[in-house]
């Protein structure tokens, strides 16, 4: 499993064993001199990860869906709580939805 993936997992399974209400995760996509990265960021619980990856593709646009993916794919794969929280990603990229919400439990 990569390291974001990881982290992710980590900090899904720490915000249900705070029995927190919510919590707020911030992802953004960059590319400078044609090398693309994504970093996906939370405060409570803290966390901070970023990756990429070797496609042909390294626009900022890419990489932002990639850091969605990322989560998505974490928050997908994660067993559930048994209490309901909400967690909310504001998205940087503004083709993208500005904030969307994912309901666990």
């Amino acid at each position: 499993m990569d390291a974001p993936l990881d982290m992710l997992l980590n900090l899904i399974e720490s915000a249900a064993g705070q029995t927190l209400q919510s919590v707020i995760i911030a992802t953004d996509g960059s590319s400078r001199d044609g090398i693309g990265s994504y970093a996906i960021v939370c405060d409570q619980p803290r966390v901070r990860c970023a990756g990429a990856d070797a496609s042909e593709d390294q626009t900022p646009f890419r990489m932002e869906l990639l850091a969605l993916e990322t989560l998505l794919g974490a928050l997908s794969t994660v067993r559930r709580p048994s209490s309901r929280w909400q967690t909310g990603v504001p998205a940087a990229c503004g083709f993208l939805l500005n904030e969307f919400s994912v309901q666990a439990g």
